[in-house]
């Protein structure tokens, strides 16, 4: 086990704690037995994984990661995750669901792709399962995370039904909208937009 485990990625640092690693090498690929880790986030947010990675480049992966969290700072929740192919080009496919503060327990669906660079969300989708599918609020995004020079996000998303009390705000609408989230952070510096079509 090791109590402190950084990596780095252009400027981007990961860092892990309480990293657990049970793995041998079997005909050049590294066996993933057990992982185990928490992210340095705060709070009780864990990953944990197995599967198996090949040792010569370009690293060709099968992966099933779990991140799950007890932490109502952080949301409460489950996504399992799948992650396939070469580290230039592998495929992301996730389900779960989470919660946070007074939200539904959404149903999380997410496909995408990346490399070590970046990554590529193709279509990220939040139901609540215990509305009325007449009525059902949704979230639907997609977009990208790069954080090799800079840190820089681009998200484009739609809401249908989403109820503003569950929020915090003193009414009983609903919100249906086009909401794009943009950003930048580099060393130094921080540019962030976003926009809200109702």
């Amino acid at each position: 086990s090791i109590e402190h485990f950084e990596l780095w990625v252009g400027d981007a640092q990961f860092v892990l704690k309480e990293v657990m690693l049970k793995a041998h090498t079997e005909s050049g690929v590294l066996m993933i037995d057990e992982f185990k880790a928490q992210p340095h986030l705060g709070g009780l947010l864990f990953l944990a994984g197995k599967g198996q990675m090949a040792l010569a480049e370009p690293h060709e992966s099968n992966l099933a990661l779990q991140l799950y969290s007890s932490d109502p700072a952080l949301g409460v929740g489950v996504l399992n995750f799948t992650v396939q192919g070469p580290e230039t080009r592998y495929q992301i496919e996730g389900q779960g669901q989470w919660t946070y503060k007074d939200l539904p327990a959404y149903q999380i669906q997410m496909t995408g792709s990346g490399n070590m660079e970046q990554a590529t969300i193709d279509r990220l989708s939040l139901r609540d399962p215990n509305q009325d599918p007449n009525t059902i609020s949704s979230i639907d995004a997609k977009g990208f995370l790069n954080w090799y020079d800079a840190i820089i996000w681009n998200f484009d998303t739609v809401s249908k039904g989403i109820n503003l009390a569950d929020l915090g705000v003193a009414t009983t609408s609903h919100l249906d909208a086009e909401i794009s989230l943009r950003g930048e952070k580099g060393a130094g510096s921080a540019l962030k937009q976003w926009s809200i079509r109702s």
